[in-house]
C-alpha cells in the first residue's frame, strides 16, 4: 500500500561517488520496463567515481570479450561534468589507470585513451591494496557529499601462493578497511564475474555499506549491469521515451542517449526537433557517439527544445543522461533495506538547487508513483497529487511523501516516480533489495536423544548484513499454541547461538520465530524478524518397559516352543509306546506302517504254520492266534489314539501360532508394547511345562468309543 503525506525533508545531498570494478558476476534482463526514459543529472552534485577494475588472467575467462573497456567508456561519457573519478586496474600490483580529477571533456579523452591497457594479464588478485589506494583522501565523515566505490573481480583475495597470507589479507579488509570506508561513509558497490568468486566478502562489503551486489552469469550482460550500479550510485533522473521519443524542455543543458538496438537492428538514427538526422558516421560538433556491437552512446550538448526520436529497434532498458536545472529529487531511499521495515520518502523538485514551492507550479503538476515486485512482476500505484474539492492540494514546504510498509516484500523491487508537467517530465528510478534472512537457522535432532525427544536450534548470523553483537530472542509456538521463549546460549568462538529443545506439547507442528534487534553492519537500527520456521515433530515410538521386554522375550520363547512342539510330542509318545513294550525308534507314521506290516507277517507265518501243522496242533494255534489278534488290537487303539492327539495338538499350535503373529503385526505396527499399541490387553504365555501339563490332560479327555 503506498500511502501519501507532507513530511520535511533534509537539505538536499551532492553526491560523490566511488566505482571500484573488480569483476562481474552479473545481472541480466535489469532493464526490463516497457518505456524508454531519458536520464536527468544535477550538474552541481559533486560526485567522487572512482572505478577499480580486476586485470588478474582469470579475467580472460571471465571476460572474455573484455567488456570492461566499453563499460569505463560508457562510465566516462554518463558522468558529469564536475565530478570526481578515477580508474585503477590491479593484479598483483596496483596501478592508476586514469588519474582521480574532476570530470571534463579532457578528462574523458585521457580516460578513453587509457582504456586499451585493460587486459588479462595479471598474476594476483591483491584486492587490499587496490581498495587502499583507491580511497586515497577518505579518511573522515564526506559530510553533505555522498561516497560511492564499485568493485569488479571474479575471484578471491590472491596476493601469495601462500594460503595463510592469502587469508590474512582478506581478514585486513574486513577488520582495516572495511571499518575505514564505513567511517568516510563510502557505499562499496561490487560486481561479480564468475561462479568462484569470494562472494560472501563482496556482500559483507556491500551490505554493511548499504550498496549493491550485482552477478554476472553472462558477461554479455556486464555493460547493462554497470548501468544498474551507476544508477545506484548517481541516482539518475528520467523522463518518458514512449515509441522511441522524448521531449526536452529549456531546462536542459544536455542529454546522453544509452540506446541498445535489437539484434540485426539498423543503425540508430536521432532525429532533431528540426528534422536534422544524426548518426553515427554524421554528426556535428555538439554530439559524441560512440559504437560498440549493439550498443550506441551519444551525447548532444545545449539541445534544442522540442520532440526528439530515434530511428532503431531498440531493446525496453535504453536510457538517456541529462543534465538540467530542473531536477525531481527522491531523498532517503537505500539501497537495501530488511524485510519487515517500513519505508518513508520525500519527494520534491528542485530548480538551480532551490526546493519549488510555487503553488501555481505545483498545480500544474501530475505526481504518481509505481512499485515493481521483480520476482513476480506485480505492481503497485499511487497518487501523490491530491484534491479537495475539485481542487489540487499542494504542500507548502513543496516536499511530498510516501510510505511504503506492506508491499516490501523480500527480493528486488524497482520504484518509479513520475512528473507530468505542461512543458516537461521527469522521472527518477531506483532499485531496492529487500533482504528476507539476517540469520541462518538450523535445527537437527540432538545425538543424545533416546528417551526423550530433543533438538539442537543453531542460529548463525549472516556474516554480510549483521554479527553475533546483536540482540536474539527465539520464540516457540506449540501445536496447542502456547508459547515459549528458549533460553539461547551465545557461543563466541564459534559465532553463533545456540539452545536444546524438547517439544512441550506433544506430537504437532512447532513454529519458531527469530527476533533480533541491535545494529546492522551497515550502522541501521535493527529490530527484526526472521520465520517462522516449522518443526514437525512426530510421534516417539513408545520404549519398552523393563515388564514389556519380559512380555517380548516369552512370546520369542513361545514362539520357538511352538516350532519345536512335535519333535516334544514325538519324544514323549515315544517314551509312552516304549513303556507299552515297543523297540521302534521312527517317526509315528513309519511306526505304524512297520506295525501293520508286522501284523501281516505274523499272520501269514500263523497261516503257514497252521497249514502244516496236526490236528493236535490247532488248539495251540487258536491260543497264538488270539494272542496275536489281541495285541494287534491293542497296537491299532494305540495308534488311533496317538493320532487323535497329534491332530489335537497340532490344532492347538496353529491357534497359537496366529496369535503370536498377530501379537508380532501389531508390535511392528506400533513400534513397541504400550497403551498405545495393545491397550490395556496382556499376552500371558504358557511355560513349556504348562504346555506338558495340557497335553496330559488331552490324552486323559479322549473318548475312543465315538471314534
Amino acid at each position: 500500500m503506498i500511502h501519501t503525506e507532507w513530511m520535511p525533508v533534509p537539505v538536499v545531498k551532492s553526491y560523490k561517488i566511488l566505482f571500484c570494478f573488480w569483476g562481474v558476476i552479473g545481472l541480466s534482463g535489469a532493464f526490463n520496463s516497457t518505456q524508454v526514459w531519458s536520464v536527468v543529472l544535477d550538474p552541481s552534485a559533486a560526485l567522487d567515481v572512482r572505478v577499480v577494475v580486476d586485470i588478474s588472467g582469470s579475467m580472460r575467462k571471465s571476460d572474455p570479450a573484455n567488456l570492461r573497456r566499453p563499460a569505463i567508456r560508457v562510465l566516462s561519457d554518463m558522468l558529469p561534468d564536475g565530478t570526481h573519478a578515477g580508474v585503477w586496474t590491479f593484479g598483483k600490483y596496483v596501478n592508476m589507470l586514469v588519474p582521480l580529477a574532476k570530470v571534463d571533456q579532457s578528462w574523458r579523452l585521457n580516460a578513453q585513451s587509457q582504456i586499451p591497457k585493460i587486459n588479462s594479464i595479471a598474476l594476483y588478485t591483491n584486492l587490499v591494496d587496490a581498495i587502499d589506494k583507491a580511497s586515497y583522501g577518505w579518511h573522515k565523515a564526506a559530510g553533505e557529499t555522498e561516497r560511492s566505490m564499485v568493485l569488479l573481480t571474479d575471484g578471491h583475495v590472491d596476493v601469495s601462493k601462500d594460503a595463510k597470507k592469502n587469508e590474512a589479507a582478506r581478514a585486513d579488509i574486513l577488520q582495516r578497511v572495511l571499518p575505514k570506508l564505513k567511517a568516510a561513509q563510502v557505499k562499496i558497490h561490487s560486481i561479480a564475474m564468475s561462479e568462484g568468486v569470494d562472494e560472501p566478502l563482496l556482500q559483507t562489503l556491500s551490505f554493511s555499506t548499504d550498496g549493491t551486489y550485482r552477478k554476472v552469469n553472462n558477461a554479455d550482460d556486464l555493460l547493462r549491469v554497470f548501468v544498474e550500479v551507476f544508477d545506484s550510485t548517481v541516482r539518475p533522473q528520467q523522463v518518458p521515451l514512449t515509441d522511441n521519443a522524448f521531449l526536452i524542455d529549456d531546462n536542459v543543458q544536455e542529454f546522453t542517449v544509452l540506446a541498445y538496438r535489437a539484434d540485426e537492428s539498423a543503425a540508430t538514427i536521432l532525429l532533431a526537433p528540426n528534422g536534422d538526422r544524426f548518426s553515427a558516421a554524421s554528426y556535428p560538433k555538439q554530439v559524441r557517439w560512440f559504437v560498440h556491437e549493439n550498443l550506441d552512446l551519444l551525447t548532444v550538448q545545449k539541445p534544442e527544445p522540442g520532440r526528439w526520436s530515434l530511428q532503431a529497434d531498440l531493446d525496453p532498458s535504453s536510457r538517456v543522461t541529462v543534465v538540467s536545472n530542473l531536477n525531481l529529487k527522491v531523498d532517503s531511499f537505500p539501497n537495501n533495506i530488511f524485510h519487515g521495515e517500513k519505508l518513508k520518502i520525500s519527494i520534491f523538485l528542485e530548480e538551480k538547487g532551490e526546493v519549488i514551492t510555487d503553488p501555481k507550479f505545483l498545480g500544474l503538476l501530475d505526481i504518481s508513483f509505481v512499485q515493481e515486485y521483480l520476482k513476480t512482476d506485480q505492481q503497485w500505484s499511487g497518487k501523490l497529487t491530491s484534491y479537495t474539492d475539485g481542487k489540487v492540494r499542494t504542500p507548502k514546504n513543496g516536499l511530498y511523501g510516501a510510505k511504503l510498509s506492506r508491499t516490501l516484500l523480500p527480493g528486488e523491487h524497482r520504484f518509479s516516480v513520475l512528473v507530468e508537467g505542461k512543458t516537461f517530465s521527469r522521472k527518477f528510478q531506483h532499485k531496492l533489495s529487500v533482504l528476507e534472512n539476517v540469520v541462518e537457522v538450523t535445527i537437527s535432532p540432538s545425538e543424545s536423544m533416546q528417551s526423550q525427544q530433543e533438538y539442537v536450534v543453531e542460529v548463525k548470523p549472516v556474516k554480510s548484513l549483521i554479527d553475533t553483537r546483536v540482540e536474539l530472542v527465539v520464540e516457540v509456538v506449540g501445536p496447542k499454541q502456547s508459547t515459549q521463549i528458549m533460553d539461547v546460549e551465545l557461543q563466541q568462538q564459534q559465532k553463533k547461538w545456540q539452545a536444546l529443545f524438547t517439544p512441550f506439547e506433544g506430537p504437532g507442528l512447532y513454529t519458531f520465530t527469530i527476533a533480533v534487534s541491535g545494529q546492522s553492519l551497515s550502522g541501521k537500527t535493527i529490530d527484526f524478524q526472521q520465520g517462522p520456521i516449522e518443526l514437525q515433530v512426530d510421534a516417539l515410538e513408545p520404549e519398552l518397559e523393563q515388564g514389556a521386554f519380559a512380555n517380548e522375550e516369552e512370546i520369542t520363547e513361545k514362539a520357538s516352543l511352538a516350532e519345536s512342539l512335535d519333535e516334544y510330542q514325538d519324544e514323549s509318545t515315544e517314551q509312552e509306546m516304549e513303556e507299552e513294550g515297543y523297540d521302534d525308534e521312527e517317526s509315528s507314521e513309519d511306526e505304524a506302517e512297520e506295525v501293520a506290516q508286522e501284523e501281516d507277517e505274523s499272520v501269514e507265518f500263523d497261516e503257514t504254520a497252521e497249514s502244516t501243522q496236526t490236528g493236535e496242533g490247532y488248539q495251540s494255534l487258536a491260543v497264538i492266534g488270539g494272542f496275536i489278534l489281541l495285541n494287534t488290537t491293542l497296537l491299532a487303539l494305540g495308534f488311533f489314539f496317538y493320532k487323535k492327539m497329534n491332530r489335537k495338538i497340532n490344532a492347538e499350535n496353529k491357534t497359537e501360532d496366529k496369535k503370536i503373529d498377530k501379537l508380532l503385526s501389531d508390535i511392528d505396527e506400533e513400534g513397541g508394547i504400550g497403551t498405545d499399541g495393545l491397550g490395556d490387553a496382556e499376552v500371558q504365555d504358557a511355560e513349556p511345562a504348562d504346555i506338558a501339563d495340557a497335553i496330559s490332560e488331552d490324552l486323559a479327555q479322549l473318548d475312543l468309543s465315538k471314534e
